[in-house]
């Protein structure tokens, strides 16, 4: 898979040697709440993870980048398009900024959009969607401007913490794509 060069990022192929950084903020807590996972991860979880997702990558149901500072060259995370339905022209975004320095100052933003015209342009996508946890709001103001609309809401569709929480539905057609 080649690079995509943005502004301020770099969207790379994620190897290996990106799993122990992966490792450590999936398990710091200010960082797990936000994911699907409720576990903590070990770097042989991360490894099974990256085969599984590599046998995926050749079926093409997903693309997997690693998110680079472009500056620094410097891995903060990582985004992909998973879910990819080549019959309806759909895929479901996901997006993780791991390294905390660089929360806020909008480098997700950055590589949402550098990932949505690879979607829309070079996978000929009609749709890219995706759920947020309602409590998210950095990321839900990232892909709203980015151009996602609400859909809907997913209710009490997260136990976090020994609470139910909401998850937004949200997607963007390729026309709506700026």
């Amino acid at each position: 898979m080649k690079r995509l060069i943005g502004e301020k990022v770099v969207l790379r192929p994620l190897v290996k040697k990106d799993l122990p950084n992966f490792v450590e903020w999936l398990n710091d807590p200010e960082i797990a709440i936000f994911l699907e996972s409720r576990r903590r991860l070990t770097m042989k979880d991360e490894l099974q993870w990256l085969e599984s997702t590599h046998r995926e990558v050749k079926k093409r149901k997903k693309v997997l980048f690693a998110i680079a500072d472009r500056r620094s060259g410097q891995t903060i995370g990582n985004c992909e398009l998973r879910n990819i339905n080549a019959l309806d022209k759909t895929a479901e975004l996901a997006i993780l900024i791991g390294d905390k320095n660089y929360w806020g100052k909008g480098f997700g933003s950055k590589a949402i959009k550098l990932l949505l015209e690879f979607g829309f342009s070079k996978l000929n996508l009609h749709r890219i969607w995706l759920t947020v946890h309602a409590f998210n709001k950095r990321a839900r103001k990232a892909y709203e401007k980015a151009g996602f609309r609400k859909e809907g809401v997913l209710r009490e569709h997260v136990l976090k913490e020994g609470k139910y929480f909401d998850s937004i539905l949200m997607g963007l057609l390729s026309r709506e794509f700026q």
